[in-house]
């Protein structure tokens, strides 16, 4: 009974001395409000969103490994780009078995394959990245097989 009684304790004590240890560390900005875990996260989501509270940009992924905050690598992706207006419109989606998503400059890039749709245009191609600088503005670059279908009527093209 007194065996047990001290495990408790010295339990408690090492847990209340970890808590403090960990308390007592600084934070910075650089590490304040970041979310890290050595395993992956399953079923990944961040949004992010235009000054009036509409939704501008959806990142999904299946696994997510958090471990490092600058390039968090994602598997299963799903990038959804949308108008960013009252209307909450989709302009354009992004699938790719593995990406990296970097937060800061808004850079998402992948060794494999990548599909890129929107109304009138599908891309495909591997070796890939793809920058978001704003609304209506983006860059998809394709280094390898780069496939693009244009689904616009071309009337009048050749004249």
């Amino acid at each position: 009974m007194i065996r047990r009684s001290a495990r408790l304790v010295l339990s408690l004590l090492g847990t209340i001395a970890v808590t403090f240890a960990l308390a007592q560390q600084p934070t910075t900005e650089s590490t304040a409000g970041r979310v890290r875990t050595p395993a992956p996260v399953k079923n990944y989501t961040v949004s992010f969103f235009s000054d009036e509270g509409y939704p501008w940009v959806r990142v999904l992924g299946e696994t997510a490994d958090l471990r490092d905050p600058t390039a968090v690598v994602l598997g299963d992706t799903i990038i959804t780009v949308y108008t960013g207006l009252e209307d909450r419109g989709t302009e354009a989606t992004l699938t790719a078995p593995v990406a990296v998503l970097a937060p800061e400059p808004r850079l998402v890039t992948g060794p494999d394959a990548v599909r890129w749709e929107q109304r009138d245009l599908t891309v495909e191609g591997e070796d890939w990245s793809y920058e978001y600088l704003g609304p209506q503005e983006h860059r998809l670059h394709l280094k390898r097989n780069a496939h693009v279908i244009f689904e616009t009527p071309m009337v009048d093209l050749i004249k």
